[in-house]
C-alpha cells in the first residue's frame, strides 16, 4: 500500500523543471521539516547508455526504438528500487519527468502511441497523484536556449524537433484530462511566466491535494 504522495512535473526543454522541482523541494520542507523526501530525475544516473546516446548521436529521430526501450526500462527499475519504496514508506516523491516524457518525446520520434501506452503497461509503472505540464511557446524556448550556455543534447538540438515535442505535451494533457487511467491528474501550466509565477500557479492546486494528504496520514 502507497502512502506518500508522488508528484510529477513534465514539459519540454526550457520549460523550467529544474527549478521548480527545487522549489517545490524546499516548500514541502517549509510545510514540515517532518516531511520526508525523494527529489528524482530521469533518465536516472545508471542509464548511462540513454546520456551517451544524447550526447553523441545529432539527430534527434534515430534509435527511436532503441531509446523508448532504455527510457522504459530505467523507468521500470527506478520505481521499483526508489520511488515505490519511497511512497511505501510515506515520502513526498518529486519526479523531475516520468511516463508522459517517454510518450511526448518518443512519439516525436516516430513511436506510435499505441506503442508507448503498451510498453508502459507491460511494466511497473505507477500513476502519480498530480502531474504539472509546463507548457512553454517555441518563442520562450529559442529566448531560454540562448541564455543558458549549455552543451545541447540531440533532442535540444532542432528547433522543430522540439516544437513537436510542445504539441504533443498539450494533445497528451488534453487526453488526459479525459481519461485519468492514462497519466492520472494532470494540469497544464504556463511556463511562459516568470518562475515566481509558475511556482504560484502549481501551489493553487498542489496546496490543497498536499493539505488533504496530511490530514489521511493523521
Amino acid at each position: 500500500m502507497f502512502n506518500g504522495l508522488f508528484v510529477v512535473l513534465e514539459g519540454g526543454d526550457y520549460s523550467g523543471k529544474g527549478e521548480q522541482t527545487k522549489r517545490l523541494h524546499n516548500l514541502f520542507v517549509d510545510f514540515s521539516e517532518d516531511n520526508a523526501i525523494l527529489t528524482e530525475h530521469e533518465p536516472t544516473g545508471r542509464a548511462k547508455k540513454i546520456k551517451e546516446n544524447l550526447a553523441a548521436d545529432l539527430d534527434p529521430y534515430s534509435k527511436a526504438v532503441e531509446m523508448t526501450s532504455l527510457y522504459i526500462d530505467d523507468r521500470d527499475f527506478h520505481t521499483r528500487m526508489d520511488i515505490a519504496p519511497a511512497l511505501e514508506r510515506g515520502k513526498i516523491v518529486i519526479e523531475n519527468r516520468y511516463k508522459m516524457s517517454t510518450c511526448a518525446y518518443q512519439w516525436a520520434q516516430g513511436i506510435s502511441l499505441e506503442e508507448l501506452f503498451k510498453l508502459h503497461d507491460e511494466k511497473f509503472i505507477l500513476i502519480p497523484d498530480i502531474t504539472y505540464v509546463l507548457d512553454i511557446t517555441p518563442e520562450t524556448a529559442t529566448r531560454r536556449s540562448k541564455n543558458d550556455g549549455v552543451t545541447r543534447d540531440k533532442f535540444e538540438r532542432l528547433e522543430e524537433f522540439r516544437n513537436r515535442v510542445y504539441l504533443n505535451y498539450r494533445t497528451l494533457t488534453g487526453m488526459a484530462q479525459q481519461d485519468l487511467s492514462l497519466f492520472g491528474k494532470v494540469e497544464l501550466i504556463d511556463g511562459n511566466n516568470g518562475q515566481d509565477q509558475v511556482t504560484a500557479d502549481i501551489m493553487k492546486t498542489l496546496k490543497p491535494i498536499y493539505d488533504e494528504w496530511i490530514l489521511e496520514q493523521a
